[in-house]
């Protein structure tokens, strides 16, 4: 459990514990009347970009609080020695190439056997091997975005040399905001996808609209509660995941027109 969900079902067994309890009336009671919750913003997408090679930072183009759009180039890696290494593989590929062409022909009139050709062919595949190989790696010096969002979080600079899976920074997608909360479980039995209620949150002291994309299958026993995630609809540049506010649910038999 994470700490947003943590928070989330603390909050929830407080407002539970300070309800008068007696038995299954006060149940329905919180069920129905219990309705304004603490909810958290998330982002759709997260991910900690890690380095996929040993090597040095030669530029490096983020930031925290940075946007940044697809395949945007944040990180570039030192590698002078690599490209050396990929012009030397296209010199011998040219080379195998010009033997096999060559051994061709010597073939042509038996001044070859099938071994020697063969092997040619073999030099050959053996080059351009090479040059996938290092096309491949050349390919892990530059790191670009995986998708458009916000710098969250950094963790290296530029001019630092460092090993192969050192975390590199933190992306997270603010496009669609989701928002999470937590619900009492007794709520599953009527509350539905597609759902659509209203958050206020306390960062921007706005209210957004929310549609319910869907809720937890998992029970917490403590606190009969479960998750349930909403979608904030609508473009609004001032959330970021980490915002909290206040949403209010109301129960169908309370507003017959829902």
């Amino acid at each position: 459990m994470n700490n947003t969900h943590r928070t989330l079902r603390l909050m929830l067994v407080v407002l539970t514990v300070c309800l008068p309890v007696s038995g299954t009336s006060a149940q329905k009671s919180f069920a129905l009347e219990q309705t304004e919750l603490r909810a958290q913003i998330t982002s759709a997408h997260h991910a900690t970009i890690s380095a996929e090679m040993t090597g040095r930072i030669d530029v490096l183009k983020i930031r925290e609080g940075l946007r940044v759009k697809k395949n945007d180039v944040l990180v570039r890696f030192n590698c002078v020695l690599l490209e050396v290494k990929k012009k030397k593989a296209k010199i011998q590929l040219s080379v195998a190439r010009n033997m096999l062409k060559g051994n061709k022909r010597m073939a042509e009139l038996d001044a070859i056997g099938s071994v020697d050709l063969e092997n040619s062919r073999l030099e050959v595949d053996l080059a351009k091997m090479d040059m996938t190989y290092l096309s491949a790696i050349l390919d892990q010096c530059v790191i670009k975005a995986p998708y458009s969002g916000t710098i969250s979080e950094q963790f290296v600079y530029e001019n630092e040399f460092i090993q192969t899976g050192t975390p590199l920074f933190e992306i997270q997608d603010d496009k669609e905001p989701r928002l999470e909360f937590i619900i009492p479980s007794n709520w599953l039995t009527w509350l539905e996808t597609g759902y659509e209620f209203k958050v206020r949150i306390d960062d921007t002291e706005k209210t957004y609209p929310v549609k319910l994309l869907y809720t937890g299958t998992k029970i917490d026993a403590l606190s009969n509660s479960a998750k349930a995630v909403g979608l904030i609809t609508g473009e609004y540049n001032e959330l970021l995941p980490g915002m909290s506010g206040n949403i209010k649910i109301t129960h169908p038999s309370v507003n017959p027109t829902r």
